[in-house]
């Protein structure tokens, strides 16, 4: 089966107009500015929890989530925060004070998140875990490691050069 180069190639850019048309973001649309997805980000140890019951400030507070995944609240006490989503201990807190509240507005916050890491290893300047806050992509988290030493980098600069060099001469 022959087909013309001229076929292929309307594919081909067919193709690669639709894919570039479909993954285009608007002009006005920005990436998401909150670190946090409050449906699926699950709460972990060492988080920082603000917890804001509407109309009560004895209520209201920051504490961090402890090493056994539990936090402390008046009225409630001791309460599983570790492994549940933002919207989940919200639902929980909110129901255990129906008890003490006529109709409590409970609002959860991860206001750090430091639960989750990501590892940097190899020829970078600081290698290490740092925190995962917010959506990165692989250049931020190379760009929090410090990058790469600026040995290699001239290193890399010298081999292309005599390659450059190699293909000229």
């Amino acid at each position: 089966m022959n087909r013309s180069p001229i076929f292929i190639a309307i594919i081909f850019f067919a193709v690669a107009a639709s894919t570039f048309a479909t993954g285009q973001r608007s002009k006005d649309s920005k990436p998401s500015a909150e670190p946090i997805v409050r449906e699926t980000y699950v709460i972990g140890e060492s988080d920082l929890l603000a917890i804001s019951v509407w109309h009560e400030p004895d209520l209201t507070r920051v504490m961090p989530v402890r090493s056994d995944g539990k936090i402390n609240l008046p009225l409630i006490g001791e309460l599983q925060a570790s492994g549940q989503t933002v919207e989940q201990l919200r639902t929980t807190i909110a129901t255990l004070l129906k008890n003490f509240l006529e109709d409590p507005d409970v609002t959860v916050t991860v206001q750090e998140p430091r639960s989750q890491f990501f590892t940097i290893v190899g020829k970078v300047v600081k290698p290490g875990s740092f925190p995962l806050g917010q959506r990165l992509t692989v250049l931020d988290g190379l760009a929090m490691g410090g990058g790469f030493p600026h040995t290699l980098v001239a290193k890399r600069r010298t081999w292309q050069s005599r390659a450059i060099w190699n293909q000229v001469t």
